[in-house]
């Protein structure tokens, strides 16, 4: 990453996912939402209250303000697959495709895998060893200044 940092955010940014995309392996598991239980190979879960990570709009139907977390997940994706879709991600133009891409809002999240997953939050590694991860919905955790222009 070091050596990309002369290189413009947006480019940037598309250069990184390139380079996680080469190494990645989807991940068998089950992901439980509010309303859906999800199983398939894993590719992407994003989860939170922006709809915005890094230069993507990954999450276009989150809130910041709202009472539940947005989600996206990807499933059974391959590489190449990946890569076609990088410019739907941008725009945050992907809608949900059955088996494919699941979004919606969740008050809690569990991620039950075969093997241990690398999670991070925030863009900071999180942990690297665990087979279940569980996310919980912290509305109105921080207080955001919406001044009135």
């Amino acid at each position: 990453e070091r050596r990309l940092k002369w290189i413009k955010s947006g480019l940037r940014y598309t250069l990184l996912t390139l380079r996680a995309i080469s190494k990645w392996k989807n991940i068998p598991c089950v992901v439980t939402t509010d309303n859906h239980v999800i199983e398939g190979e894993l590719s992407m879960l994003t989860g939170g209250f922006s709809s915005r990570i890094g230069d993507y709009q990954v999450i276009p139907q989150a809130d910041p303000f709202g009472e539940k977390m947005g989600y996206t997940v990807t499933m059974d994706f391959k590489k190449l697959e990946i890569v076609k879709t990088m410019g739907t991600f941008k725009k945050g133009e992907h809608t949900p495709i059955a088996k494919k891409i699941y979004m919606g809002h969740t008050n809690k999240m569990k991620i039950e895998a075969d093997r241990p997953m690398i999670m991070a939050v925030d863009g900071e590694p999180f942990t690297f060893n665990s087979d279940t991860i569980e996310l919980e919905s912290l509305p109105r955790a921080i207080n955001i200044l919406n001044p009135k222009i």
